[in-house]
């Protein structure tokens, strides 16, 4: 037995990972929604699964070492099924995106833990989808306290294991500590581009261009907003 073997939490197949109640479908209803990878499980054949940090092991103030952060499959499911985390965006809890129970979902997989937000009609939640639909935000992560773990060596390196891990929050931000972490945007309607810009012969142009100046009307109106927050 490998060593990674033998850390190894052990728990059921699949399907006794904690996966939420409620039926996870980003498109049915036509909603706003944000979802993405928020934590990465350990897998060795991938390297961007695990991270490279500063630890200390014996806590603030006392020394520390680089070490390689892996999170073992299964590590975080006692304390999912706790229920309690929230989503905020970029870990700031002026930021809220939403509450288990209420509009975020949380399920365990085999790649990691993933997370679903129906975004609500508030100015934080609606710009963060418009971010992550932009492609400007690129991954998610997670506020979590490491209950167990194992150091140890491997080839002159070393590693953290982590066995058990109890997550307080997930959500999308804008430079992940994973690179293998995902955050996308789905739902809503989205205006074609071409009908603001296009002037194919027999379009209404005088149409096309009450459009745009309806749109850099209300573009106006969202900077002046978003810049009094």
């Amino acid at each position: 037995m490998s060593k990674l073997e033998s850390l190894m939490i052990p728990h059921g197949p699949a399907e006794y990972l904690y996966t939420p109640s409620a039926p996870l479908n980003t498109t049915v209803d036509g909603r706003k929604k944000i979802e993405g990878l928020g934590l990465i499980y350990w897998d060795e054949t991938n390297p961007a699964t695990q991270q490279l940090l500063f630890h200390r092991p014996d806590g603030p103030g006392t020394k520390g070492m680089w070490v390689q952060q892996r999170f073992l499959p299964g590590s975080a499911t006692e304390w999912l099924n706790a229920g309690g985390q929230v989503s905020h965006f970029n870990h700031n809890p002026d930021l809220i995106l939403g509450r288990v129970g209420i509009n975020l979902r949380i399920s365990e997989e085999k790649l990691g833990v993933r997370y679903w937000v129906d975004v609500l009609d508030d100015v934080i939640s609606q710009r963060v989808w418009t971010l992550a639909d932009a492609g400007i935000l690129q991954g998610s992560s997670v506020t979590h306290f490491v209950l167990k773990e194992d150091l140890t060596k491997e080839k002159g390196e070393l590693i953290r294991y982590v066995l058990a891990d109890k997550i307080d929050e997930i959500g999308p931000v804008f430079k992940p500590a994973f690179t293998a972490t995902t955050v996308v945007a789905s739902g809503g309607v989205r205006e074609p581009v071409a009908s603001l810009t296009s002037e194919e012969p027999g379009e209404d142009v005088e149409h096309l261009d009450a459009n745009r100046r309806i749109r850099q009307l209300w573009l106006d109106a969202r900077i002046r907003q978003l810049s009094r927050q």
